[in-house]
């Protein structure tokens, strides 16, 4: 094993004690408790996490990236590790649903939903740590529908590809999110100008998917 790698296992080691520590105080909450309880356990005893049979290796960025925020607000983590050949599969994805107080869950779209989404979306950007990030953003309704009259952040019409970048790079992208959003964002990364985003998708109505590039 190399150097790297087990500069990394300390790390993760680290880390996740910590998430299991923020966990048991409920500063972390974890939607899937069970799950995402003895996921963060395993890797405080290992630095690394069984997935779908499988031992994985997170980049350290990844459980940092949670302590850092943690540091600020509350967070609801929905999910990080599970199988099925996605960015979660390989441990380079979070899924947050909440934080600072402001949930997302368009799932049923109203004005209330959609200033709240904006403010966890624009919460978390503020306090994002360094790193290099695609943003995966809320929609509502969420699977397979489509709802252009409520769209917030990125407009999603019914041949809009779901989880791709419509400009393959964030200074385009940026310029199709609906006004408020995109002035909240804009606004949060001026604040913290950290972290840096590469590009944006339309994702689903309950969380902000988070792919944390090493």
């Amino acid at each position: 094993m190399s150097t790297q790698d087990l500069t990394t296992l300390t790390e993760n080691k680290k880390n996740a004690e910590a998430l299991v520590t923020a966990a048991n105080r409920g500063t972390l909450k974890l939607l899937v408790h069970s799950r995402e309880i003895a996921q963060l356990k395993e890797l405080a005893a290992k630095g690394h996490v069984t997935v779908g049979g499988s031992a994985v290796i997170p980049p350290k960025a990844l459980l940092q990236t949670l302590v850092e925020l943690l540091r600020f607000n509350s967070l609801t983590l929905m999910s990080l590790f599970r199988p099925g050949g996605s960015r979660h599969t390989k441990g380079k994805a979070i899924d947050i649903s909440e934080y600072g107080g402001f949930k997302i869950d368009m799932r049923s779209p109203s004005a209330a939903a959609a200033e709240s989404a904006i403010n966890c979306v624009s919460k978390i950007l503020e306090n994002l740590p360094i790193g290099k990030y695609y943003l995966g953003l809320p929609r509502p309704r969420g699977g397979s529908a489509r709802d252009p009259a409520n769209d917030v952040f990125l407009p999603v019409g019914p041949e809009t590809p779901l989880r791709i970048s419509p400009k393959r790079n964030y200074v385009e992208d940026i310029k199709l999110v609906k006004e408020k959003a995109r002035q909240a964002i804009q606004g949060a990364l001026a604040r913290n100008p950290k972290p840096r985003i590469l590009c944006l998708y339309p994702d689903s109505a309950d969380h902000l998917h988070l792919d944390i590039l090493t």
